[in-house]
């Protein structure tokens, strides 16, 4: 009753600050102090004065009814109450969500404000940087008109009179240079140099091709005049070599004439001293033509093969009427030959001298120059003789050196006018294309232009905005007008505070008293439920309490008559014999004592009374926890016979990889023992087995065991199966084959010790293949592999010796044992100091040593993953590239001899890092490429940098192009910010990729640089 009251006094001070009336939960607590008022009582009193006060049963009732309709009104009242404060708790949030929306549309409308005064601001100041933009431009402009003009008088100085006028190039940049005129009569549009170079391409492209077409004729004529005087001084060497002059060798004869078995006709005649110069040269022609002047006589007795591809000539009958040859001709054989002069004479004789028309009989020549050989006849005249006779064979070698070497004299005069007149062309194109490459580009006004674009679309965008923020400003100033008088009109409304923290106040005692009223609202609610529900229980025992108070009074009653009657005897006893004094006081002590103990002996009775309840509860929490610890033992108990139970199967044991043997002490169970004795071996067992199978790896379901019965029974070879049976709740896997069952546990066993015997097997021949091959073929291959490389990283360090940045940094490289790796393997380093000289040099015992290394590293590589394949374990035990470790140092020409390790401590920018980085990648593969050139001499030396040259600053670009040249490496850059149009990059191909997102495709832009200028070739 005293928490009920305390739970009122509380909900009226909450009520009271929230503003809600409190009638009813005044009526609501005096409610509850009429029905739990106490019930009607009656005193009694004992015969010996004392009184007791003993409650009427039908009063109780009556007080019971009257409680049960009391707690229901008041729980009414409650919930009315409650729904009271609910409502209001509404309203208090509807006003507090309308009054913050009123202070963020304030404070919307001040950062509305300060945006626009913000934007006006930046908008004026853009419109300061938009007047410089246009005075720059306007400057430019006329640097730019003045460049042209200076371009323009170069150009005519250059190329002479013959340069083309260039008045209209003037035109295309004229500009008004008055302070006063309009700014776009003062300037140049961006665009302005394209229109000038096409203006001067317009007038200098005609007289370009007109110096191309003349430069290529004259190059042509050089070209015919080389090829001329180089036929020519051919030539002269030629005959200046040649002892005699030769006919020229018809297509036809392909045999070879040996010395000394016979000479042509030519060398063993000459002409007879009383022969005209044009009769001479009349024959000698007939004789060519017909053959006869170089055809092969053969020298006497010498025999020639039939089938021998020559013209010969053979001595024939002797015409016995007519000339014959013989009168014109006399033999002179040259000696050595093998022919005599009877041969000749006889040849000489057997060819009329005659002309062919008349003696068709014959065969003849005449010095007309006429000819007939049987069927054929024919007429040859030459200007004069050159091979019959050593005076005219030498006359002719001189003559024709006299007249190749005036000739090759006028060829080289023709031929250095000719180049004189072409180096004076290709000066002249040399000038035009310097013109060309020199006319000058309007970057800086582009790009003040394009500053300009950027302040007036600055300027426009600023604009706009801050016309928006001010209209922003003003629709949010006007909106928090409206949230702060709607948050206001609302709060009059509900009879509520506007202040936010009044309202917080407000908040809070609302829900103190939300939860004070249900609180006490079920707990009225569950007090009436008990009230009603133990009713009955309660009037028994109304009626057992009034028989049992009835009896002890009659039994404290009579108790007390006794009890009353024996001190009285005692005290009359011990009266006996004392004073009236001593008597009265020992009454009076009696009395009180008697009075202390009547009030003590309440609460002595109320402790004892709680001291029996706790003791009773006690046993029975004791009693009830006894049989859930035999429950649980038994479990336990249970549950160890499962596992001693699977310790007992062998398939078990041997598939868990356990040793029965340690278990042996733990494995038996005494029922006859306590139950803490079975409890200890049941832990020690449990602890064994768990250290001999090792923490588990993850958790084994059924579905992972049925997975990996059915992966092993796919896996299994034909005429196998595997089968997964559940014996007492543990699934065995057993094998079966043509035999029968197996456990797979015995199988793998077995199966581990076949493989063990043909490892043992296989290690003898792998001894043999290492001793044939390995130390051999493989060793040589391992050895060449470390030399190459040891060779290319010296390569490669010879070329990052000649490349240093622009603050005098450059690298150098370390290619040695990886010491973090090998510490502890002495096998590699063994290795490779062994693989460092081929097997042709190598003692019997560094080979025996070679192949204990290697076969000592695959049986590591085998050790590490037995599952791998051999290839496998020969790739991992061979790899020396995992024996070696690159290690790079950054050297100063600063500082000749020091070097500093490159590490993140070495105290370099990033963009130096960066720097030495590419450094190493050039050279790397500058040296790959060299050592490629030596195989394959057209392999291109190209690479590729994609996003190149990030976070390196601009200035460096250029040099790190410049090294790329220097190393004769052709690049491919691909980069969003990066053109490649450096000075120090000699030429280059510019491909722009351009999108548009509303169009499909790509359209790419082709330039060309040629170390100065960017030139656009096509779109």
């Amino acid at each position: 009753m005293a928490e009920l009251g305390t739970e009122h006094r509380e909900m009226l001070t909450h009520a009271e600050k929230a503003g809600l009336p409190t009638g009813h939960l005044g009526e609501t607590v005096a409610l509850s102090r009429t029905v739990l008022a106490p019930a009607t009582e009656t005193e009694l009193t004992t015969p010996d004065g004392e009184t007791r006060t003993v409650r009427h049963r039908s009063a109780a009732r009556a007080d019971t009814a009257t409680t049960q309709e009391g707690l229901r009104s008041w729980q009414n009242q409650l919930e009315d109450a409650e729904t009271v404060a609910k409502n209001r708790a509404r309203m208090v949030q509807e006003v507090t969500r309308l009054i913050s929306r009123a202070d963020a549309a304030r404070a919307g409308a001040a950062q509305a404000d300060a945006e626009r005064e913000r934007l006006e601001g930046e908008a004026e100041e853009a419109a300061g940087r938009l007047d410089v933009s246009r005075q720059k431009v306007a400057e430019e402009s006329g640097t730019y008109a003045r460049r042209v003009a200076e371009w323009a008088a170069h150009t005519r100085a250059a190329l002479g009179p013959d340069c083309p006028p260039l008045d209209a190039v003037h035109s295309t940049v004229g500009q008004e240079t008055s302070a006063d005129a309009p700014f776009a009569d003062r300037t140049l549009p961006p665009d302005i140099d394209g229109q000038a170079w096409r203006t001067a391409q317009a007038a200098l492209e005609p007289y370009g091709e007109e110096l191309t077409g003349r430069r290529d004729a004259l190059a042509l004529s050089v070209g015919r005049l080389d090829e001329e005087l180089d036929r020519l001084t051919e030539q002269k060497r030629d005959w200046a070599q040649r002892t005699d002059p030769e006919p020229s060798a018809p297509h036809h004869r392909v045999a070879e004439r040996t010395p000394g078995s016979g000479a042509p006709f030519y060398r063993l005649v000459d002409f007879a001293d009383d022969l005209a110069p044009a009769d001479r040269a009349g024959l000698e022609g007939a004789l060519e033509a017909s053959g006869i002047l170089d055809a092969w006589v053969s020298a006497d007795g010498v025999l020639l093969d039939p089938r021998t591809r020559d013209t010969l000539l053979q001595p024939g009958p002797a015409l016995s009427d007519g000339p014959t040859l013989a009168s014109a001709l006399r033999p002179a054989p040259e000696p050595g030959c093998g022919v005599t002069s009877a041969c000749v004479e006889r040849l000489l004789a057997s060819i009329a001298l005659t002309p062919a028309a008349q003696n068709p009989a014959h065969n003849a020549v005449y010095r007309d120059g006429s000819w007939r050989l049987g069927v054929l006849s024919g007429r040859h005249d030459k200007g004069d003789t050159e091979y019959v006779g050593a005076a005219v064979r030498a006359e002719t070698r001189r003559r024709i050196l006299a007249e190749l070497e005036e000739r090759i004299t006028q060829t080289e005069q023709r031929l250095a006018d000719v180049r004189e007149e072409l180096a004076v062309t290709d000066a002249m194109r040399r000038a035009l294309t310097l013109a060309e490459r020199d006319f000058p580009w309007a970057q800086n006004l582009a790009n003040a232009w394009s500053r300009t674009e950027s302040a007036e679309r600055t300027l426009r965008d600023l604009t706009t905005k801050a016309t928006r923020a001010a209209r922003r400003a003003e629709e949010a100033r006007a909106l928090a007008v409206s949230a702060r008088a709607e948050a206001d009109a609302t709060a009059t409304a509900y009879d509520l505070p506007s202040d936010p923290d009044a309202l917080d106040r407000v908040r809070t005692a609302l829900a103190a008293l939300l939860s004070g009223v249900g609180h006490l609202r079920r707990a009225v609610g569950g007090t009436g439920e008990r009230l009603g529900a133990n009713q009955t229980d309660a009037e028994r025992y109304e009626r057992a309490r009034e028989e049992r108070l009835a009896a002890e009074e009659s039994y404290r009653v009579h108790l007390t008559g006794l009890r009353t009657a024996e001190q009285d005897l005692r005290t009359r006893e011990e009266a006996i014999g004392s004073s009236e004094e001593e008597i009265l006081t020992r009454e009076q002590e009696t009395k009180q004592r008697i009075a202390n103990a009547v009030r003590a002996l309440p609460g002595a009775q109320r402790a004892l009374d709680d001291l029996h309840d706790l003791r009773v509860r006690a046993e029975e929490d004791e009693k009830r926890l006894r049989g859930t610890l035999a429950d649980q033992e038994t479990a336990v108990i249970d549950t160890g016979s499962a596992l001693r139970g699977a310790l007992g199967r062998p398939e078990v044991v041997l598939g868990a990889g356990l040793d029965r043997s340690s278990l042996s002490e733990y494995v038996s169970d005494d029922p006859s023992v306590d139950v803490r004795s079975r409890l200890r071996a049941l832990r020690a067992l449990a602890g064994a087995v768990e250290q001999a199978l090792g923490r588990p790896k993850g958790e084994v379901s059924d579905s992972t065991l049925l997975n990996r019965h059915t992966d092993l029974r796919d896996q299994l070879a034909g005429g196998f199966d595997a089968q997964l049976e559940e014996r007492d709740g543990i699934k065995v896997c057993r094998l079966v084959d043509d035999h029968g069952s197996h456990d797979v546990a015995a199988v793998g066993e077995r199966i581990a010790v076949q493989a063990a015997e043909a490892r043992g097997r296989l290690t003898e021949r792998e001894r043999e293949v290492f001793q044939r091959f390995l130390t051999g073929e493989l060793g040589d291959h391992l050895s060449a592999q470390v030399i190459t490389a040891a060779n290319l990283v010296a390569a490669l360090n010879d070329t990052l010796r000649t490349v240093r940045t622009s603050h005098g940094l450059g690298v150098e490289l370390l290619w040695k044992l990886n010491e973090s790796a090998v510490e502890a393997d002495a096998d590699v380093r063994a290795a490779v100091d062994l693989l460092r000289s081929p097997s042709s040099l190598r003692t019997r015992e560094e080979t025996e040593q070679l192949r204990e290394v290697l076969q000592r590293r695959i049986e590591d590589a085998r050790r590490a993953d037995p599952s791998a394949g051999y290839a496998a374990h020969l790739r991992t035990a061979l790899d020396y590239r995992d024996w070696f470790r690159f290690h790079t140092f950054v050297v100063e020409d600063a500082a000749p001899g020091r070097r500093r390790k490159l590490t993140g401590r070495t105290g370099l920018s990033q963009g130096e890092q960066r720097v030495l980085s590419y450094l190493v990648l050039f050279a790397a593969a500058a040296a790959h490429f060299t050592s490629l050139a030596e195989s394959a001499p057209h392999a291109p030396r190209l690479i590729l940098l994609d996003d190149a040259f990030a976070k390196v600053d601009e200035p460096t670009h250029g040099r790190l192009g410049r090294i790329l040249v220097d190393l004769d490496l052709d690049f491919v850059l691909t980069s969003e910010r990066l053109m490649g149009n450096w000075p120090e990059v000699p030429s280059l191909h510019i491909y722009e990729c351009l999108r548009d997102p509303h169009v499909r495709g790509v359209a790419t832009l082709h330039y060309t640089w040629n170390g100065r200028h960017r030139r656009l070739v096509s779109v």
